[in-house]
């Protein structure tokens, strides 16, 4: 990402993210279609169980990614640059660095998967 932005060729990096949203949308879809029938075999008295646990992870999932993005995402390196620092300070003096934060989502995904 940093060699696209240090070229300029923000279309192809824009391209790269509709794809990986494109994709996200499907994964999401065939998720949920795959709960509705998984919800299908519950029992009457555990109406909804399933439905509601996968809404809970989801929820908290996008909590934590949006967290770490908010917290390893804000320093010097990923601000524009040739602009000069805000005069409210909001980019902070640590940060990760951009593989690092995906090694975090894998590591955060990965006992999801074990």
């Amino acid at each position: 990402a940093r060699d696209l932005a240090d070229e300029g060729n923000f279309a192809v990096y824009m391209l790269l993210l509709m794809a990986m949203c494109a994709l996200y949308i499907f994964a999401d879809v065939a998720g949920d279609g795959m709960t509705i029938e998984l919800s299908k075999l519950e029992p009457p008295e555990d109406r909804g169980y399933i439905l509601t646990t996968g809404q809970m992870v989801r929820f908290a999932s996008t909590a934590l990614t949006n967290v770490l993005g908010i917290l390893a995402m804000n320093g010097p390196s990923y601000y524009p640059r040739g602009r000069d620092r805000p005069a409210n300070d909001t980019v902070f003096p640590f940060e990760l660095a951009f593989w690092q934060v995906h090694v975090a989502l894998f590591a955060m995904a990965l006992p999801f998967w074990v």
